[in-house]
């Protein structure tokens, strides 16, 4: 089992381009391979799956939160090498890297589902309060990732010429009307070309990666609310004062690892944290 911690009109869309996915972070610590971090996250999965099967689910999704830790770090070395591939105009490396990334997104993702899904069939007891501090992380991390997925689009397509084109087709066909048109009653629906219909399917594939990103956010904000003493001491141990959704990948994956390590050793009775609520 792994046990090396790391310290510390349609909608226009959102330009995420000085998001952090990156090099941005209030936290520095001396960083593996990419590789590396996959392999322990794969680790901490399959100790995971262990736990939950031998009927210990805090452990599990303590396990479960430090597998999606180490994904995302993965995720932040990643996307630096992306970046760097693109400045040297590498196409055919980019676009590797770029699979990549959306592979290890989903693969951090799971992670996050993985407490949800097994909550349901749960008795948590007095580990209520736990899985609520691990739910929040989990909806943070969901969030974050969501908007990281979003990015990673909008390098393959152009949003804001998207929205433009969309705008444009709702005013010609809006304009075919008037409030005092004698047809205006019997209209039910509006006919899209081939083409439009491709422009509109693009847009929502895209942004509805945005839309989950604000959505889990929230979520994961409401539940650290209920548990703002823990979140706050955790900032303070790790020095990440504002964990906020276009935070790097690095404070998160610091902000997620310090966490769980704390909730374990609440755990074993052995936290320095206290009290934890």
């Amino acid at each position: 089992m792994p046990v090396t911690y790391l310290a510390g009109d349609p909608p226009k869309p959102t330009n995420v381009s000085s998001c952090p996915a990156d090099s941005t972070s209030t936290s520095s610590f001396s960083l593996l391979s990419s590789k590396s971090y996959i392999q322990e996250a794969e680790r901490w999965k399959e100790q995971a799956i262990e736990y939950i099967n031998n009927g210990d689910a805090i452990l599990g999704y303590l396990a479960f939160t430090d597998a999606a830790a180490k994904f995302v770090i993965a995720l932040h070395i990643l996307y630096d090498e992306y970046e760097e591939i693109k400045k040297r105009n590498k196409s055919g490396r980019s676009e590797e890297k770029h699979r990549s990334i959306l592979h290890y997104t989903n693969a951090a993702l799971e992670m996050c589902y993985k407490i949800r899904e097994n909550n349901s069939s749960s008795n948590l007891g007095a580990s209520k309060s736990t899985f609520e501090k691990l739910s929040a992380l989990g909806y943070k991390c969901e969030a974050r990732l969501s908007l990281l997925y979003y990015k990673m689009n909008q390098g393959q397509h152009d949003y804001m010429r998207l929205h433009k084109d969309l705008t444009d087709v709702l005013q010609q066909k809006s304009a075919r009307f008037t409030p005092t048109s004698p047809v205006r009653s019997e209209l039910r629906e509006a006919t899209l070309s081939e083409k439009e219909f491709r422009t509109l399917k693009t847009y929502l594939s895209g942004n509805q990666w945005l839309l989950k990103a604000h959505e889990k956010w929230d979520r994961g904000k409401n539940l650290a609310t209920k548990n703002s003493q823990f979140f706050e001491i955790i900032g303070r141990l790790c020095e990440i004062r504002n964990l906020h959704l276009m935070c790097s990948l690095k404070d998160l994956s610091t902000f997620q690892t310090a966490a769980a390590k704390e909730l374990r050793h609440a755990q074993m009775g052995t936290s320095d944290v206290s009290p934890l609520s």
